[in-house]
């Protein structure tokens, strides 16, 4: 049991290479690294070169017609040669975008090297089975960091969710430890990253778990954190949840959220930013303790509704956790609701 904890544990403190971040990357990586990620990085570096040049016209027209400048050739040129600064613009900004990605995907992969991990810059429609993978469309992780046995990932989740006409991309940094049984399905929201709203705290994970799964613990862990688990699983959840590696959830990863399903122990926060030092100090923290007690604590887990340990499998009422209405579906179709009442209102 020790080697198996020690696994992860020397993966992420025992290699790590921190210095690697420090790196200055060379031109000949730069360019290298350039044209190997240029499709990926290009969509992504667009952006700001287009609101940039239509910043620029609309300054122009405000004072051409401020100025009265409505002699045709006078526009005709004049606008010319704005667009033609826009678009030089907008290249010379994407082209710099482009290599400052480079640049960052250089020493992001030396670090991953240096630090034996494998390095992904896009890993698009990830399968990963924890519930924020399940969301939305277009999803993606960048930055993917992972060990050769697949104990250990990190990386940066993205997804879009579509609302109507208009799109909202979302950004979690996660991080992921394999354990060596699979355990029923339980999720813990972080009350500290909470939104507060007129006084109500809201969850920020954009999901909702039946309110008749929530499980109270011992002690002051229900003021960090809400325990979702099973019905029927509450001895389950007792088993895993010890008040020792409760104790090292509220000390550790208080901000975050964390979740266990089937071999796998994700936590979850604000996007990573894995060129700051203090960021991989944080994961090797997590791992250090919150990782090892939750492989400790599971290693021995078995679901005894199934009635055979060596099958390692969880029955299948504790596979899953059931989905409720998240606050933002319920805040959606009351707005909807309303305008269509007042719709109704003004028609009368």
């Amino acid at each position: 049991m020790i080697n198996k904890k020690a696994a992860v544990h020397d993966k992420v403190l025992g290699n790590l290479s921190l210095a690697a971040l420090d790196m200055t990357p060379t031109a000949e990586q730069t360019v290298i690294m350039k044209q190997s990620t240029e499709g990926v990085t290009v969509k992504k570096s667009i952006a700001l070169p287009v609101i940039m040049t239509v910043l620029v016209v609309s300054v122009y027209m405000a004072v051409a017609i401020s100025a009265n400048l409505f002699q045709w050739g006078v526009i005709v040129i004049c606008t010319t040669f704005v667009i033609a600064v826009g678009a030089v613009f907008a290249r010379w900004s994407t082209e710099r975008l482009i290599l400052r990605n480079a640049r960052r995907s250089v020493i992001l992969e030396n670090f991953a090297n240096e630090s034996g991990l494998s390095y992904s810059l896009l890993v698009e429609k990830p399968e990963l089975v924890g519930v924020i993978f399940q969301l939305g469309d277009s999803s993606k992780i960048r930055d993917r960091f992972c060990s050769d046995d697949d104990t250990f990932e990190v990386g940066n989740y993205e997804y879009t969710v579509r609302h109507g006409k208009s799109r909202t991309t979302y950004v979690y940094g996660y991080l992921r430890i394999k354990l060596e049984r699979k355990v029923a399905h339980m999720f813990l929201d972080s009350i500290g990253n909470n939104m507060n709203i007129f006084g109500n705290s809201f969850s920020n994970i954009p999901i909702a778990m039946t309110s008749d799964q929530i499980l109270s613990l011992e002690g002051d862990f229900d003021k960090y954190f809400t325990l979702y688990a099973p019905a029927e699983y509450e001895q389950d959840a007792l088993y895993v949840f010890t008040p020792d590696l409760m104790a090292l959830l509220i000390d550790t990863v208080a901000d975050y959220d964390a979740e266990v399903i089937d071999d796998q122990l994700f936590i979850y926060g604000s996007e990573f930013n894995l060129l700051d030092k203090l960021v991989w100090e944080k994961i090797t923290k997590i791992v250090a303790t919150v990782g090892e007690k939750t492989i400790d604590r599971t290693d021995y887990y078995a679901d005894e509704r199934v009635g055979n340990r060596r099958l390692n499998v969880v029955a299948e009422p504790g596979k899953r956790l059931r989905r409720g209405i998240s606050w933002q579906t319920k805040l959606a179709v009351g707005f909807t609701l309303i305008y269509f009442i007042i719709e109704i209102l003004i028609r009368q």
